[in-house]
């Protein structure tokens, strides 16, 4: 999507002129005030200054979007569990999600995607230390998750961060008693500095946008494309409806239908929360599952209760497609099952080889269907978009691969999660015993 536009902005800079217009579209229409273009991207501006784009530049813009979206979640779930395993699997498993395969030929809507995590990491920073520098930084990165190309995108990312900042405030002011005025600040000078860099690319796309339909949409507009709730069943269900590969047979469009994580994900996140107990910083598990209840209730629509009192809210009533927000359920999810993997490593004596055995399944189950994926290469053949054999021999790998796994694979993951649950019983009652027993002695 939105190739063609980038070719003709590359063209254009190359010309030594700013894209203001094209004459390709209707009979003329503003280049600049299209937010999916993405003409101020820093990525995209320079390649486009430097080069001009093709479908193979294109195709590493997007591999280094996807390694971004993972590294971004690592360092995100590394901080805040302090385990590097543990931030290793939720990066894996954002990386390779369904939303992100999903969409990878929506160009703007995949790489907003892949700056949430960074975001969401520099205003727990900002939080946490309480310094300027991580404030301003934070500004950055939203301004240029804005500028990526995606509105929609951009609005759920700014209602997770900062509603994350406000359960972290408020969790401030509930222990110490005071409000806190410093890490308010802090939160304000964020959104000048997002709002300063935005602000080329926000201001022509507003005076687009109140001379068109989204001035003013109704709710019936608005809860287009929402989730059906039989869609869920593709959480765990890599192929379902065919959306990855093969006849599509679901509802509305394929790309916003592939919703995969994946069993190992999804066990990970429940354990999370039925072991918060023993999290450092319970409130965290608290809130990532109340985002991804939120996520999931407004993803429905009209199939829902949810999304009609969010269109009350400004900005919300200006966007149709209720189910993408499932980006923030895959945020919400993968940092979960991060933060459950963490637990499980403290929990155990032999932690660290279950990490490592986490992160080697969730590879095993995430990967093939991520290469194979018509998705990822905008429902096209790979050999013909790209022409590389290395690629057309990895989809043959994966395909073989597929084939064996879902003969044995199952199996396999639920052996070892029926060992894992066990174990985690067997060393819980070991613990139990021994509080009772320091306790029968200290009376």
């Amino acid at each position: 999507v939105h190739l063609t536009n980038l070719i003709f902005s590359s063209q254009v800079w190359h010309a030594s002129h700013l894209p203001l217009w094209t004459p390709f579209i209707f009979n003329g229409f503003p280049q600049i005030a299209d937010m999916q273009v993405a003409v101020f991207y820093p990525v995209t501006l320079l390649i486009g200054l430097f080069s001009v784009f093709s479908q193979s530049l294109l195709f590493w813009q997007t591999v280094f979007h996807f390694a971004l979206a993972g590294f971004g979640m690592y360092l995100f779930v590394r901080h805040i569990t302090r385990v590097p395993l543990a931030g290793i699997f939720s990066g894996v498993a954002y990386m390779f999600s369904g939303f992100m395969i999903g969409h990878a030929s929506h160009v703007g809507m995949h790489s907003t995607a892949a700056w949430i995590p960074i975001v969401l990491l520099l205003a727990h920073y900002t939080l946490e230390k309480k310094e300027w520098f991580y404030a301003c930084a934070m500004g950055v990165a939203a301004g240029i998750a804005i500028l990526a190309g995606h509105f929609q995108t951009a609005v759920f990312m700014l209602f997770a961060v900062f509603l994350y900042a406000a359960c972290a405030i408020a969790i401030t002011w509930r222990r110490e008693r005071a409000f806190p005025m410093k890490q308010s600040a802090l939160m304000l000078c964020a959104i000048v500095m997002m709002s300063l860099i935005s602000a080329i690319q926000l201001l022509p796309t507003l005076e687009l946008t109140a001379q068109s339909q989204r001035a003013g949409i109704s709710l019936e507009l608005a809860q287009t494309e929402s989730l059906s709730p039989g869609s869920l069943r593709g959480l765990i269900t890599a192929n379902h409806n065919n959306a990855a590969f093969g006849d599509y047979t679901g509802p509305w469009d394929r790309t916003q239908n592939y919703l995969f994580l994946g069993i190992t994900t999804l066990f990970l996140a429940a354990t999370a929360l039925l072991m918060q107990r023993k999290t450092e910083q319970r409130w965290i598990v608290w809130f990532f599952t109340g985002l991804a209840g939120i996520a999931v209730l407004y993803a429905l629509g009209k199939y829902g209760f949810l999304h009609q009192y969010f269109y009350l809210l400004p900005l919300f009533d200006k966007m149709r497609a209720p189910s993408n927000m499932m980006i923030v359920f895959t945020v919400a999810i993968t940092a979960l099952a991060g933060t459950g993997l963490a637990s499980l490593f403290r929990a155990n004596t032999k932690g660290k080889w279950f990490a490592f055995a986490a992160v080697v399944v969730l590879v095993a189950e995430l990967l093939p269907y991520a290469m194979l994926s018509e998705l990822m290469y905008a429902r096209k053949n790979p050999e013909t978009l790209f022409q590389k054999p290395w690629i057309v021999f990895a989809c043959t790998v994966f395909q073989n691969w597929i084939e064996i796994s879902r003969k044995y694979f199952p199996c396999t993951i639920l052996q070892g999660i029926t060992r894992l649950h066990f174990s985690v019983r067997r060393h819980m009652k070991m613990l139990w015993c021994k509080r009772r027993n320091s306790l029968i002695l200290a009376g």
